[in-house]
């Protein structure tokens, strides 16, 4: 058979189909092949969303384990959540300088935006110069740490101020009354 008659074959073979219309076996091979390519994607849609509900639910199963362990770990302890073993009597929480600023606002009855703002009232700057003495004396904070708390103000403004209590507190008994009724307020004792 030569070239001519092959191809003439082969033509003839691909653009008469025996079922009598003018397609070709390429255009059915093609449809498969298209066929094949959608089931394929669909698979492998399928495959990716099964992967990531397996994901999902492997990440709440986790969850789940992690809570057990955690009851399983307090339960161990015998941890009563309402009260923990550290808080009692005989353990207090630390003062703090925020602490020592509410009782300072209420005993001298300075609104807290006041008392952090730059205003410079009299009744204000004695609220806070006496807040400003109890927290260096009754806490571990340094002057900067004071300094941001009560509003951002410089360490030699709480330097300023605690000086400053400490030359009126001798001469000026209404001064150590209100700090007495300030301590006796945030149940500290004098040092």
């Amino acid at each position: 058979m030569s070239m001519d008659a092959a191809r003439q074959e082969r033509l003839a073979r691909l653009w008469s189909p025996p079922n009598g219309r003018n397609s070709s076996e390429l255009e059915i091979i093609s449809s498969a092949a298209h066929s094949a390519r959608k089931i394929r994607g669909r698979m492998e849609e399928i495959a990716q969303d099964h992967a990531r509900r397996i994901a999902k639910i492997e990440r709440s199963w986790r969850a789940q384990q992690a809570v057990k362990r955690a009851l399983i770990h307090l339960n161990s302890h015998k941890l009563d959540l309402l009260n923990p073993p550290l808080i009692d009597g005989t353990a207090t929480w630390p003062l703090t300088v925020r602490d020592i600023c509410r009782a300072c606002c209420h005993h001298f009855d300075v609104n807290m935006l006041d008392f952090l703002s730059h205003r410079r009232h009299k009744a204000i700057v004695r609220a806070r110069m006496v807040a400003m003495w109890l927290a260096r004396n009754h806490t571990r904070r340094s002057m900067p740490e004071i300094g941001r708390t009560m509003g951002g103000r410089d360490h030699t403004t709480i330097l300023h101020g605690i000086r400053r209590i400490d030359e009126l507190l001798p001469d000026d008994a209404k001064l150590i009354a209100d700090i007495a009724a300030i301590r006796a307020a945030l149940e500290i004792e004098a040092p």
